[in-house]
């Protein structure tokens, strides 16, 4: 679907916004990162809360949380027609034996309807593009101010994949890079972890409720109430963490002293 263009509404760093037409990656990009901000205008807003209890839809306050569901429904509608697309046979898939998974999505119509196939197609674009591009910074990041830790990759992938020195790299990946020569990779699968676990994709999860008053652990939720999980407090809590705000990706290696949590005992 990267072919297809859409127009949404982009932010302007030096305020405002402006309509662009861009590609399905581009577009996911820019609406993730307004979603983002959305999350975290709308978490602390009393009334949000409230009107989200009562009535279950999310409520726009602000210029951002406006722009963002404007964008949302640009690119649900996008999805939405293409999905139609498939279904009449305008648009055929681009997999052989019609193996991908949208078209295993329209032979179960039961199961999945029309706006849960846009929801799951959103989920793997987003899944697809966000979680590399911003685990790669945060590679790239630590790579740049750690060589020893790049050596080490270098080291690693070199003892892994043997090829000539004037090969050039592209066909190196091409030829010899494959599921069993990354499950070599060790160190390279820490430094991944690492950087998952200081730099998560989704700093929380969507939000869900009870549909009646539970206490989990002292603690009493009442029914309806939006609940989310914190990943980046969890990912950098000093309980469980030695140095959490230190990019250590020897922390994942079982056999490291660093892998323990600051009282000497294993991670949970």
């Amino acid at each position: 679907m990267d072919d297809y263009k859409v127009r949404v509404e982009f932010r302007k760093k030096g305020g405002g916004t402006e309509m662009k037409e861009v590609t399905i990656s581009e577009a996911i990009q820019e609406v993730f990162e307004q979603t983002m901000l959305t999350i975290g205008t709308r978490l602390p807003n009393p009334m949000w809360h409230l009107l989200y209890a009562s009535t279950g839809k999310c409520y726009a306050f602000n210029d951002i949380e406006k722009l963002s569901d404007k964008n949302c429904a640009v690119l649900r509608q996008i999805m939405g027609d293409y999905v139609r697309k498939r279904k009449s046979g305008e648009a055929k898939s681009q997999v052989g034996d019609n193996s991908d998974m949208l078209s295993l999505f329209l032979q179960s119509p039961d199961i999945f309807t029309e706006e849960v196939i846009i929801d799951e197609l959103i989920d793997f674009l987003v899944a697809g593009s966000q979680t590399t591009q911003f685990t790669t910074q945060t590679m790239l990041a630590h790579f740049a101010t750690n060589r020893a830790s790049l050596e080490r990759v270098r080291a690693e992938f070199n003892s892994v994949v043997d090829s000539p020195k004037d090969q050039p790299i592209d066909e190196v990946l091409r030829q010899n890079v494959n599921m069993e020569t990354c499950n070599e990779l060790t160190y390279l699968g820490y430094v991944i972890q690492e950087s998952l676990r200081i730099n998560p994709i989704a700093p929380m999860t969507s939000p869900i409720h009870f549909e009646k008053d539970v206490t989990i652990g002292g603690l009493h939720v009442k029914a309806y109430d939006p609940i989310m999980i914190n990943h980046s407090s969890l990912q950098r809590s000093a309980v469980y963490w030695q140095e959490p705000e230190r990019f250590n990706p020897n922390r994942f290696d079982e056999s490291h002293p660093d892998s323990k949590t600051p009282d000497g005992t294993k991670r949970p």
